[in-house]
């Protein structure tokens, strides 16, 4: 198992802009090949956000990335959504240098 941690500067659920701060995006590549993906995000104000799923592209320094999450919850003004598919934009080979 090889994880990746991406800090996050944006996100758009469905096209629709987030205001946030900031967040991580932790990927873990399984032995399997399958991905899991969580990203936790904190916003500016309070998100007006459905437990469904979203399509959601996220931000970071460099890159986007977008893929299928499902909304699971929020602590105060942090999001915290799991991936239930694959992340468009990741390049695997990124595991080789990730942490894991």
């Amino acid at each position: 198992m090889r994880t990746l941690r991406y800090r996050t500067t944006g996100l758009r659920l469905d096209g629709r802009r987030i205001d946030t701060v900031g967040g991580d995006l932790i990927i873990v590549l399984r032995e399997s090949g399958d991905l899991d993906w969580e990203l936790i995000m904190q916003t500016r104000a309070a998100a007006d956000v459905e437990q469904r799923p979203y399509d959601l592209t996220i931000e970071t320094p460099g890159e986007s990335l977008s893929g299928p999450a499902i909304y699971v919850r929020h602590t105060g003004s942090t999001l915290v959504f799991r991936g239930i598919g694959e992340l468009d934009g990741l390049d695997r080979s990124d595991f080789a240098l990730g942490d894991g």
